[in-house]
């Protein structure tokens, strides 16, 4: 304690202990949604329970996920209570290490198909 102020000290086993805070969570709502909605399906045909079970049984088997900053829970220190976008995404690793998701490369149009869907700016075709 400095000048009356306790620092927060990071778990050191924080990841081990997300695994089963998400697996719990994740089977939670899987519970509630399939027993508030039980004939409720996707545009694929599949219901809730059928869309949050795999998810489940991946964190239950110990493989790798991917997760959102806003999914973590306030104790850990990569919550969107301790800063950072509510929408970066994480790889909880099958060695409950989480990481920061691979970035998806970012794919701009060409001219061609930007000009066919109607997308013009400003200097094309001589307009300001």
């Amino acid at each position: 304690m400095r000048g009356g102020i306790v620092a927060e000290l990071a778990d050191p086993n924080a990841d081990g202990k997300l695994r089963g805070y998400l697996h719990a969570s994740y089977a939670d709502l899987r519970e509630l949604f399939s027993s508030t909605l039980p004939d409720d399906r996707k545009a694929d045909g599949r219901s809730v329970w059928e869309i949050w079970t795999p998810v489940c049984d991946a964190l239950l088997e110990g493989r790798a996920i991917e997760i959102s900053r806003y999914e973590l829970p306030d104790w850990h220190l990569e919550s969107p209570k301790h800063g950072g976008n509510p929408h970066d995404r994480f790889v909880l690793d099958a060695d409950d290490v989480l990481r920061p998701a691979p970035e998806l490369p970012k794919v701009t149009p060409n001219r061609a198909t930007r000009r066919a869907i109607g997308q013009r700016g400003p200097g094309l075709n001589g307009q300001r």
